[in-house]
């Protein structure tokens, strides 16, 4: 725990925690500890470029951060394993920031449950957050999440990507069991395949550059929460083995020899309640 916190090494354990902060607490939660963060640190980093391996727990990689408007405050560019435990605890990858900074997912990261965020507040209400951060903050800050070109996310349960304010980049691998990516006033690039049980992709502006699989549903959304719609390309498959396919927003273009196909129903829609709507 410290302003900047960075394995270059090995770890194994039964939980890891890289808490980067001003000050953080360690509060006893049942049997074990966890750990609160203090006041914000400028320039706040916490990284791993090594290996950290947590059979039966947890890992996080949080921060408290200002002051970070280009550079990455959440980085991993190493491996990260969590694997639940027999009796069906742990298993579980969190990296994120509370108030601001760029969260850079690189490398390896497998476990059964991954959330990668910028806002690791305890609410679970996302919009709720995005909202409130709207009429809180106090200038511009820059809260994007990037799956870098090269990593590889796995999780058999769920992986969660939450940016508010600001945008989602996927340029690496995702293979999930239920994958949710969100863009709270923000713009969504998939870069990169993804593949899962259900997924699901909301943002303000949507580039589908790259295939979309899922065994069930496929949901893509150009932001329901704006009074306008705002605009979906789909210019890669978009493809359900079992369930249905549905693509939203005010104007919803698909390219040349684009394919999209599903078991179940495709639903293609355009919508605005502010203005005109299109389907290309």
């Amino acid at each position: 725990m410290g302003p900047q916190v960075v394995n270059r090494g090995t770890i194994h354990a039964h939980d890891v925690t890289l808490a980067a902060a001003n000050g953080a607490a360690l509060k006893l939660n049942g049997s074990k500890f966890a750990v609160e963060l203090g006041q914000t640190a400028r320039k706040a980093l916490a990284a791993n470029s090594g290996t950290i391996t947590a059979n039966g727990g947890h890992v996080k990689l949080i921060t408290a951060t200002t002051g970070a408007l280009l550079s990455a405050v959440i980085q991993n560019t190493g491996a990260i394993e969590a694997t639940k435990a027999a009796s069906g605890q742990g298993g579980n990858v969190i990296l994120g920031s509370e108030v601001e900074g760029r969260v850079s997912a690189g490398g390896r990261i497998t476990a059964d449950s991954i959330k990668i965020s910028t806002d690791v507040s305890n609410s679970s209400d996302s919009y709720t957050d995005w909202r409130m951060a709207q009429f809180s903050s106090s200038g511009p800050a820059v809260r994007d999440v990037t799956v870098e070109s090269g990593a590889r996310l796995k999780a058999d349960e769920v992986i969660q990507i939450t940016a508010l304010d600001s945008k989602v980049n996927s340029y690496g691998q995702i293979d999930g069991g239920d994958v949710r990516i969100e863009a709270f006033g923000g713009p969504v690039t998939v870069g990169n395949r993804i593949t899962g049980r259900n997924v699901y992709v909301q943002g303000n502006g949507i580039a589908i550059n790259a295939p979309v699989q899922a065994t069930y549903d496929v949901t893509v959304q150009a932001d329901p929460w704006n009074y306008y719609g705002t605009s979906l390309w789909q210019n890669a498959n978009v493809q359900s083995a079992q369930g249905n396919v549905s693509l939203s927003g005010k104007d919803v273009t698909q390219g040349l020899f684009t394919k999209t196909s599903a078991a179940g129903d495709v639903t293609i829609q355009a919508s605005a309640k502010g203005g005109q709507a299109n389907v290309t």
